[in-house]
């Protein structure tokens, strides 16, 4: 796969233990389960924050969108599903500890069969839920 390039001031994480923690849409976790939609962004990049940045309540708080908990994936699970992890946090205008998914170099019925892959694996994972 060719990735599209990088720009200045997005670095690609490395580290195989960072959890990438994803908020997920209150419509689409029903009992329990993730719908696959919450890993197929339009712009192809899965937004998420760093666990080591920030706490899950933290990235819940800051997150300006209805949120019914979040889910994560280390990023070698991301690495795993051919994917890469990047921190693109020191960019303007990026929330503070933010991070993406980059599922840009796929085609449509990728996204859609790694989206399945990703749900099932941030499923395993386990769902936080924010207290209340």
């Amino acid at each position: 796969m060719t990735w599209p390039p990088l720009v200045a001031g997005e670095v690609q994480i490395t580290s195989p233990s960072e959890k990438l923690r994803r908020q997920i849409n209150s419509k689409l976790l029903r009992d329990g389960t993730i719908g696959s939609d919450t890993f197929k962004p339009k712009d192809a990049k899965a937004s998420t924050s760093m666990d080591s940045v920030l706490t899950p309540q933290q990235a819940h708080d800051g997150y300006p969108n209805d949120t019914a908990g979040s889910c994560f994936l280390t990023v070698g699970e991301v690495v795993n599903c051919g994917l890469r992890a990047i921190d693109d946090s020191i960019l303007p205008d990026v929330p503070y500890g933010h991070a993406y998914i980059d599922l840009r170099g796929l085609g449509r019925s990728a996204r859609d069969n790694i989206a399945k892959k990703l749900k099932r694996i941030a499923t395993g994972n386990g769902i936080w839920r924010p207290s209340i």
